[in-house]
């Protein structure tokens, strides 16, 4: 056990996610050494596996429900004849025929504290911060202006500053699914410069302030310089879930509701049917 919580200590510090997976029940008719209730098995980002239940077909089954409800899901407990991954239709139909042990497993996904990346150290910004903090969530401000990328309007010791170039900042980022990035510069032309280069990574989010006819010219600019279709559509913008938001702090209020949607409904989800497009296409 002290050994799988370092571990899972390790992958935090590193801003990777883990899979946590314990028994939590097991049928009378089992008797096995082990599969026993409380015992744990952990999948590592980089794949890596500690631990074991004693039977690899077992192990292996598990390993695949894990990944297949991953994206969606921050606990989940099943058990092994109702798994739902299409990986597994073979496995559930051996447990139901007695040729698999029926355990009931839980799947706990332990996440990095998630962060929101802010270009642009405005009042949105502002208010960003501070509602994000409230909401969980660890804050990078990046303004090429120090007069405004400084703890006079970012006191939180929390929030990590990056006063410098656009550009040399977010190449210093490791960028990962645990990462929400919102574009809120003092122009059109650092919001794009800005979204050029965030296209080239894979954050959770990508949102960015502007009006639907900007935000197409800036889509259609980007996509005759080689990004395609597919690249452009990361991009949620107009960004927030429309309120009616006039304020900072509203705007920043509709901005985190969509991330927070992203977050907990999946991409998949949220990419189908966005609250956000839908509302503003019916105005």
């Amino acid at each position: 056990m002290d050994d799988l919580l370092l571990q899972i200590s390790q992958a935090l510090i590193k801003d990777e996610e883990v899979i946590l997976l314990t028994i939590v029940k097991v049928s009378k008719e089992i008797d096995d050494p082990n599969l026993v209730v409380g015992k744990k098995r952990l999948i590592l980002a980089n794949g890596s596996k500690i631990n074991t239940f004693g039977d690899p077909n077992l192990d292996l089954a598990i390993d695949k429900e894990a990944y297949f409800h991953q994206p969606n899901i921050n606990t989940l407990s099943l058990w092994t004849d109702q798994f739902k991954s299409p990986d597994n239709i073979d496995f559930v139909e051996n447990v139901k025929l007695n040729q698999a042990p029926k355990i009931q497993i839980a799947i706990e996904i332990i996440r990095p504290q998630p962060c929101l990346v802010i270009c642009g150290a405005g009042h949105i910004a502002r208010a960003l911060t501070q509602l994000g903090i409230i909401l969980g969530f660890r804050a990078i401000v990046i303004d090429d202006r120090v007069e405004f990328a400084n703890r006079t309007y970012f006191p939180d010791p929390s929030t990590e500053l990056k006063a410098e170039a656009f550009e040399q900042a977010i190449k210093s980022i490791k960028f990962s699914n645990n990462m929400a990035v919102v574009i809120v510069t003092r122009g059109h032309k650092h919001d794009e410069d800005c979204l050029r280069l965030l296209l080239n990574y894979t954050p959770l989010y990508i949102g960015m302030i502007g009006s639907r006819r900007r935000i197409a010219v800036v889509k259609e600019k980007l996509n005759k310089e080689g990004f395609s279709l597919l690249e452009l559509s990361k991009l949620y913008a107009p960004i927030g879930l429309d309120i009616g938001a006039k304020t900072p702090e509203e705007i920043a209020l509709t901005i985190l509701a969509e991330i927070v949607l992203v977050r907990n409904r999946g991409k998949n989800i949220v990419d189908s049917s966005p609250l956000s497009r839908q509302s503003k296409d019916n105005n």
